[in-house]
């Protein structure tokens, strides 16, 4: 709950007002460090070891990654630098990738890393593939994530035909892949003639926010048994929904306290439509989007001891 401690000074009530809210039906805390977009996996771009020359360079380990050739080799890591000498493979990286990319031996196998997030949030989960030795017409090239339980929650994949030319490099993408915490697997399946670059995992944690202001249809001292119109307009400033939005105005009047209600959307943000209410003026919105404000109005009757001792 967030708590907004106030004084109305048109009417010399003070006031407190409770905004809730529930987030996948847990208690929302309105206020949490923020976390900004980071990546997540290391030597994402294959920079290390750094190869000693133009060409392939082989290795049997690559730092911050885990290789599953099949079969297994000796040599399993192929480190390429782009040269125009190695015609069958790409003479370049996709761009920002860097002085090398990866290609893995034998026939193929799984290039992988755990990671671990610290709390609820969002992932998208990318890489760069191309293939090499003209042999163009490959399938089944996977970028994935696993939870701890090895369950599949995000994956792509892309393919090339006979038309695509050697050094064409297509991103796979998985965008807005909603996580909870916990320890997970990035993983790459690769077949013999791919290579890979720019492999990454980009995360930003749940920040579930809101934000309220007041106002009231009177500006001038009140008089015995006038009705003050009171407006709260809830909007969500973080970066998830938020489920069962409600208001409670707990002022120091002698009068039956207000109670919001009626409430009504007032900005619908792109995409339209996906803040969502069943019950009408209940005082309960049900799912209040990324971006959207919602408004709810109640009224106040000043009673005589308002007017002796509020006044």
């Amino acid at each position: 709950k967030l708590m907004l401690a106030s004084k109305n000074h048109h009417h010399s009530f003070t006031q407190r007002i409770c905004i809730s809210a529930l987030l996948f039906f847990a208690l929302a805390v309105c206020n949490p460090d923020k976390s900004e977009a980071a990546e997540y996996l290391a030597n994402n771009s294959f920079e290390l070891p750094v190869a000693p020359a133009n060409g392939n360079n082989f290795y049997t380990t690559i730092p911050g990654w885990t290789l599953v050739p099949s079969p297994s080799v000796a040599q399993p890591a192929n480190i390429v630098v782009p040269t125009a000498a190695y015609a069958n493979n790409p003479t370049s990286t996709p761009t920002g990738g860097g002085r090398q990319y990866f290609d893995m031996n034998s026939t193929g196998g799984i290039v992988k890393q755990n990671v671990t997030l610290p709390a609820s949030g969002k992932v998208s989960i990318s890489t760069w593939f191309s293939v090499r030795d003209f042999t163009q017409n490959l399938a089944g090239m996977i970028v994935q994530l696993r939870n701890g339980s090895g369950t599949v929650v995000a994956s792509g994949t892309t393919s090339f035909t006979t038309a695509d030319p050697i050094g064409l490099w297509k991103q796979v993408l998985v965008t807005g892949v909603s996580v909870p915490a916990g320890t997970y697997t990035f993983e790459i399946v690769m077949d013999n003639f791919n290579n890979i670059d720019l492999a990454s995992l980009d995360y930003i944690a749940d920040n579930p926010q809101l934000s309220m202001t007041k106002s009231s249809n009177k500006t001038n001292p009140v008089i015995l048994n006038e009705t003050i119109t009171y407006t709260y307009v809830v909007k969500n400033v973080g970066n998830v929904a938020m489920t069962n939005v409600k208001v409670t105005d707990v002022h120091n009047g002698f009068g039956p306290l207000p109670t919001p209600s009626n409430e009504t959307l007032t900005i619908d943000t792109a995409p339209l439509n996906d803040s969502t209410n069943t019950i009408p003026n209940d005082g309960n919105w049900n799912i209040l989007a990324v971006g959207d404000s919602i408004k709810f109005t109640t009224t106040y009757v000043v009673t005589q001891s308002d007017i002796d001792f509020r006044q």
